[in-house]
């Protein structure tokens, strides 16, 4: 296969590499290699469907797919579940170890990746589904003996003879031995010993979060409590609250229900909010020099509508004031004011422009950045609501807003690829995947998937960003700076009421 030349965007960056393939000759299935090695280059080619449908066969291998114009090899869900059982497939160790690429979990090998690729596609030649496959080019899918029990053959796929065991009085099958027909020719059982009576239960000695039925003469957990010693606890509170000994949720202030899922302190600033505290939507007003009693309707929730970027940006890109608010499965609420519309727009009469920056590695597409100093992110922290304003430094300027239409609400500065997580923008609801990449045409492109924010700039210099750090000690405003921790999350975007 001749070099190609192929190109890859992410996130509005559009790059060129210079890439090779190698593969193994007259091989029914090749896996071959694409990309930057210092990088990693992603495994993956012209048989990606055919090598992941084989792949996904083997014990410990599942969910991987092709995307991407290579194509590469790749899973959203199952990528890091499914390391282990590769690398072991291929016996790699160091540099030569397969793993996933951050944010876009395509399979890649930093060294020697067209040997990589030669095992794995010499593995899959042949049928050795229940024993340990060669892990040589020359192996070509031959098992490594001994079979798994009850296998037998060259590829470990011809049921053995059965055998009598005369422990369990089973018959097994087994490679090798004799061909009986029933254990009872051979083997004897021996006598069922009767049960151990189970001592009637008391009140007393049952443990924590146990009860004795009487009727049963058993300890049972008592509601709300679960697992064989009854120390699960099975309200997990949504998030809201705690569960106490007693199982029952003991719901955070202005959350109510019997799993904290009823919003009873909703500001009457935010009429239409199931996240907007009382407290938090007058901070909010002050924060963004509001008047007090300033009101904000929805342009979009993801409790009601579809959780797509377009979708977003459908409802509210028209406004030139919005307040994003979100609660994400970590329990943090958190979310950003901008000043500016959402909508990406170069040379438009009636709404704000962009503005790029030569620093962006993205600028040869031309990132859009938008808004004043004005704008804020904040988070609930745990002396109350915390407000983090633009730190002025050069490196984020005056990036305040980050605008692209298939891209989730974000502020700061973009300062990678987007392949270095938690150094991505100071606050982002991710985006949708578009077509071309892996997982394109936001199939998994829903508000908080691939989320992310830092820790911005604390009181020992730290990581250095458009927004202020949080203090130092503290965890940051998502709860977690690794993107695609996030878990389920609505999010809620207010524009301004006009009186």
């Amino acid at each position: 296969m001749s070099p190609r030349v192929n190109k890859l965007g992410a996130m509005g960056l559009t790059f060129w590499l210079l890439l090779g393939s190698a593969g193994t000759a007259n091989a029914a299935i090749s896996i071959t290699c694409d990309g930057d090695a210092a990088f990693g280059a992603g495994l993956g080619g012209d048989d990606c469907n055919t090598a992941a449908g084989a792949l996904n066969v083997i014990d410990g291998v599942s969910g991987l797919k092709c995307g991407g114009a290579y194509p590469f090899l790749f899973s959203f869900e199952t990528c890091t579940k499914n390391l282990p059982a590769l690398n072991k497939l291929v016996n790699a160790s160091g540099d030569a170890k397969l793993f996933c690429v951050n944010k876009y979990d395509f399979l890649a090998v930093k060294q020697n990746c067209s040997s990589v690729a030669a095992k794995l596609s010499a593995v899959l030649q042949g049928t050795c589904k229940h024993g340990n496959p060669v892990s040589t080019p020359t192996g070509g899918g031959i098992c490594a003996k001994p079979c798994d029990q009850g296998w037998t053959g060259i590829n470990c796929d011809e049921t053995g003879h059965y055998v009598c065991n005369s422990s369990t009085y089973r018959c097994d099958l087994s490679p090798g031995g004799g061909v009986i027909s029933s254990c009872l020719e051979t083997c004897t059982p021996s006598p069922t010993p009767a049960p151990t009576p189970v001592p009637p239960c008391t009140t007393g000695s049952c443990g924590a979060h146990q009860y004795c039925e009487h009727t049963a003469q058993k300890c049972e957990c008592v509601i709300g409590w679960g697992g064989a010693t009854c120390t699960v606890c099975l309200n997990k509170c949504n998030g809201r609250g705690t569960c106490p000994t007693t199982g029952v949720c003991d719901c955070d202030k202005g959350y109510g229900g019997a799993n904290c899922t009823t919003f009873l302190d909703g500001s009457p600033l935010f009429p239409e909010t199931h996240l907007v505290t009382t407290e938090l939507g007058a901070q909010l007003n002050d924060w963004a020099k509001q008047p007090a009693g300033q009101k904000w309707a929805l342009c979009y929730s993801s409790n009601t509508m579809n959780k797509t970027a377009e979708t977003f940006h459908h409802g509210c890109d028209k406004y030139n004031a919005t307040i994003s608010v979100a609660h994400n499965s970590l329990g943090s609420t958190f979310g950003g004011y901008a000043d500016a519309t959402w909508l990406e727009s170069w040379n438009n009469a009636y709404h704000s422009v962009c503005r790029s920056d030569p620093k962006d590695p993205g600028n040869e597409a031309k990132a859009c950045y938008k808004g004043t100093s004005a704008c804020f992110i904040f988070g609930l922290g745990p002396n109350g609501p915390l407000k983090l304003g633009p730190t002025g430094h050069d490196l984020g300027g005056t990036d305040y807003l980050f605008v692209a239409p298939w891209q989730w609400p974000a502020w700061g500065y973009r300062r990678g690829f987007g392949l270095d997580g938690v150094e991505e923008t100071d606050l982002s609801f991710g985006y949708d995947p578009r077509e071309g990449q892996p997982g394109g045409g936001g199939v998994h492109g829903w508000p908080g998937h691939l989320g992310i924010c830092g820790f911005g700039r604390d009181s020992d210099g730290g990581t250095i960003g458009t927004y202020a750090g949080v203090p130092k000690g503290t965890s940051p405003i998502c709860g977690n700076i690794n993107m695609g921790t996030w878990g389920e999350t609505q999010l809620e975007v207010f524009r301004q009421v006009k009186v």
